[in-house]
């Protein structure tokens, strides 16, 4: 997307200096410029305003015929996001390139090479300075030049380095702007050290440019709008207001009284049946005559002739473009989703007073954007199922479509029961109503570790405890009752009866093995106050025996005293990975759910396995005897699971929490922890991985960072997982992000307890997977987190801090410094007045570290 002219921004508390751009013969958009004479085949991605360029991947550079001369006094900039921070990336480059040029090695050092003719030879002078670029981030970065000043270089509207003049008077042939995005190593075509990552909207200003103005072009360009979350792109058109939304300033039965918009739907989306549709009708009240909304698509001939280039390269996935002006409304998507979102933000500017005349360009940074939810209800389930009286699949499926998900991972039981029509009927109700709001559904199969699914489906599919060489004596044809209840007879573990002289005698012909019961209950009576019900159902305590008959005619004399083995319900919350029984219940589940739905992503979970295996049972006797390691049965499910998937459906993506075998988490699980590297390397690369993460500390976000990228460097694609708390979301969003060009990451915001109420978490949540490069707060995010630590709380106030002091230590003061230096640079970077009105940043609380950082280094500087 290109903008031109004068841009003026009165809202939210930007300050705004606009003569750079007014100066129109001056400026030189160098998109447009190359644009003219550009391949068209040139492949055009997502970027920071509409479309950028990916020069690594296409392997082409932006190339300017002729080049672009400089002179002595001019501006240079361009946006760019760092995906991969390894090398060497080039961002200007003259078609001789030690002549001018601009890189970026391993996203943390700067090196410019000017052409300096100032002396009686002329040589190539290098410059550099360091500046740590954070991958999956974006960046503005500027240059200007004066023949008084030199050269001073921006980041974010900051002056970062400065290189001054050596000779006013010195030529300037030979500087020049041949490409961007890659080394001209010869002037024939042949390039090198492409830039890693996604470039946008450079410029070129034939004047140098004051800091002020340096700043004010920034600070246009990342300028919001008062919603969650925040738009990707905001360009202000004028001062002026589309329309009053409200009446009078007042509202009406909880929503804005001024519902004062016709609206009009093309025919394109007008054929779709669309809650977005039908809720933006349901609010937008009376009609008014000088207000319409049009929901339209990008290939509308009929769109207002300003938003026809914004859409003319087309709208990213799930993406929308929102324009006011003139009274008039357009949200212009090409899917459903799209529409959802678009529709989703004009609410909330319809909730506000004012509607300014404005572009949004919107899209999502990760395509994965989930909510778990987990329903314990016995099956069938309930569309209206209540978890812990907090919510409902209705409640939990509206709060995750607002939050800008996607899709769901549900956990129903009635995965595991859909050869049965009302567990079908059931699960087919919840996903439709899934669809109804643009979700996606995840089913989640809780398998392994918590296996209550599967074990209330056949309770044989659990481990055992073997019961050795009980005495009976048998007498006549009577059955004689063994002396623990809940026998588990399989294959693995069938009953074993010897005779006194050491003879194993046979079933059939010798005894008879007389059933007893194995009789569940769902819920565990409230008197054994037992943790975690959730994870195993109630093997009743009452139930029959099994007993033991001598058939006549066998080799057990009326009388004989015999000796019994055979197996019993461990009672554990796992399953057997040995059993077959296990295999049939839990394949059949997974064809039954694929068949009938056909996910595109099926979570099998396999975490907290809290006993891998039975040490006191025959039911792993083979693995056992086999010397398997915990993580080699581990690793040896995973892949038979998912080998079996897949052989259903090629193409599903499967998914798996990897606590058991992440080195960085599993020691807190004893049971595997062994041997992970070497299993990791056996596991199926398709495979997903989800590590899971809730803590808020600098320890957790060292481990998210360590385990994002330990398995997305192993080919694997990484979903994790967050809790419901807003700084949890913020390390793993703001984690994730580094990683987002390179590997394909998400995560899931985790809802082990129902919420039915739109809150902080969520809105922390769409904001960090919507548009996590929109809100650069790492090092405000540290300092927060390390004050934390220390016992300085957000809710501390200012005289408190005095007292803590005298406890920190010089190493904590010094790096309290350092982070705050960060934290003040993001501070300076940002719309303060637009995010701190947003909600679920929580930004009064990292604001409040960078006040108390301020009092603590004070006061150390006093001492």
């Amino acid at each position: 997307m290109k903008f031109k002219g004068l841009i003026v921004v009165a809202c939210f508390g930007v300050a705004v200096l606009c003569s750079a751009v007014s100066h129109g013969a001056q400026w030189s958009d160098l998109e447009a410029q190359w644009q003219e004479t550009a391949d068209a085949s040139y492949p055009r991605v997502p970027a920071r305003f509409g479309r950028g360029w990916d020069v690594s991947t296409a392997r082409k550079p932006i190339v300017f015929r002729p080049s672009l001369s400089l002179p002595h006094d001019y501006t240079l900039e361009t946006w760019f996001r760092i995906d991969d921070p390894a090398g060497r990336s080039t961002l200007f480059s003259s078609i001789k390139w030690r002549r001018f040029v601009v890189t970026i090695a391993d996203a943390s050092v700067v090196t410019v090479r000017l052409y300096d003719q100032s002396g009686q030879k002329a040589t190539t002078v290098a410059h550099e300075f360091g500046y740590e670029f954070t991958p999956g981030r974006w960046y503005h970065f500027a240059i200007t030049s004066s023949r008084n000043g030199g050269h001073t270089f921006y980041v974010n509207g900051q002056p970062v380095h400065r290189v001054p003049t050596a000779n006013q008077n010195a030529k300037t042939t030979g500087m020049a702007v041949h490409s961007i995005g890659a080394y001209s190593i010869n002037g024939k075509g042949d390039y090198d050290h492409y830039f890693k990552g996604i470039l946008d909207r450079p410029a070129f200003i034939a004047r140098t440019l004051s800091s002020q103005e340096v700043m004010s072009r920034y600070r246009l360009a990342v300028a919001v709008v008062d919603v969650s979350p925040i738009p990707q792109q905001v360009e202000y058109l004028s001062e002026k207001n589309v329309i009053d939304a409200g009446r009078d300033g007042e509202r009406e039965g909880g929503r804005d009284a001024g519902g004062v918009f016709s609206l009009e739907v093309n025919a394109a989306h007008d054929k779709l049946s669309h809650t977005a549709i039908s809720r933006l009708r349901e609010n937008l009240g009376r009609p008014h005559k000088d207000a319409v909304i049009v929901l339209s698509n990008s290939s509308d001939t009929t769109l207002p002739e300003y938003l026809k280039p914004v859409v003319a390269e087309g709208i990213p996935n799930e993406g929308y473009v929102l324009g006011a002006k003139d009274g008039r409304i357009d949200i212009i998507c090409d899917d459903p989703r799209g529409m959802t979102y678009g529709v989703d933000t004009l609410m909330q500017l319809l909730q506000q007073k004012y509607v300014p005349e404005v572009i949004i360009y919107d899209y999502p940074e990760f395509s994965y954007r989930a909510g778990l939810y987990v329903s314990n209800s016995k099956p069938p389930t309930s569309i209206d199922d209540v978890y812990g009286n907090k919510s409902s699949l209705k409640d939990a499926f509206r709060d995750f479509s607002q939050a800008r998900m996607n899709a769901v991972m549900l956990r129903l039981y009635d995965w595991a029961w859909l050869d049965r029509s009302d567990s079908r009927e059931a699960a087919a109700e919840i996903v439709n109503l899934a669809k109804d709001h643009q979700l996606d559904v995840i089913p989640y199969l809780q398998c392994y570790g918590h296996a209550k699914m599967f074990l209330w489906r056949d309770i044989r599919a659990g481990h055992t405890v073997t019961v050795d060489n009980e005495e009976v004596v048998l007498v006549g044809d009577e059955p004689v009752a063994l002396a623990k209840n809940n026998v588990i007879i399989t294959r693995n573990t069938p009953v074993l009866v010897v005779s006194a002289d050491g003879e194993t005698l046979q079933e059939g012909k010798d005894f008879q093995v007389v059933d007893g019961e194995l009789n569940l209950e769902w819920d565990f009576p409230a008197r054994l106050n037992v943790r975690n019900p959730w994870v195993r159902p109630y093997i009743r305590e009452d139930n029959k025996p099994f007993a033991i008959r001598r058939l006549s005619g066998g080799r057990i004399n009326d009388g004989d005293r015999v000796t019994v083995t055979y197996d019993i319900a461990s009672g554990g919350p796992g399953y057997c990975p040995s059993s077959p029984i296990t295999h049939e219940i839990v394949n059949a589940s997974i064809e039954n759910v694929i068949r009938n739905f056909d996910p595109k992503y099926i979570s099998l979970a396999m975490d907290e396995v809290w006993e891998p295996r039975s040490t006191d049972g025959r039911c792993c006797a083979q693995v056992n005897a086999a010397k398997l390691s915990n993580a080699e049965l581990l690793r040896r499910e995973m892949n038979r699971a998912l080998t079996f998937a897949r052989s259903i459906k090629p193409d599903i993506r499967v998914m798996f929490y990897s606590d058991m075998i992440d080195e960085n988490q599993t020691p807190r699980w004893f049971s595997t922890w062994q041997g992970i590297d070497e299993q990791v390397d056996l596991v199926d690369p398709s495979a997903v991985m989800m590590p899971w993460y809730y803590g808020t500390d600098m320890d957790s976000l060292w481990r998210i960072n360590q385990s994002s990228a330990y398995f997305a460097e192993k080919g694997f694609e990484v979903i994790g997982a967050s809790s419901f708390s807003p700084m949890n979301v913020y390390l793993w969003g703001q984690s994730l992000a580094r990683l987002n060009g390179r590997h394909p990451v998400g995560f899931t915001i985790t809802l082990w307890a129902g919420r039915g109420v739109i809150s902080d978490g969520y809105h922390a949540y769409a904001q960090n997977t919507w548009s996590p490069s929109r809100f650069p707060a790492v090092n405000m995010l540290r300092l927060r987190m390390a004050l934390d630590a220390m016992g300085v709380t957000s809710d501390l106030q200012a005289e408190a801090i005095s007292s803590f002091v005298t406890q920190i230590t010089t190493n904590q003061k010094q790096r309290l410094q350092f982070l705050l230096v960060g934290a003040e640079d993001e501070k300076r970077s940002v719309d303060l007045a637009g995010l701190s009105s947003s909600k679920g940043l929580a930004m009064n609380q990292l604001l409040t570290a960078i006040d108390q950082a301020r009092a603590i280094v004070a006061m150390n500087a006093m001492d």
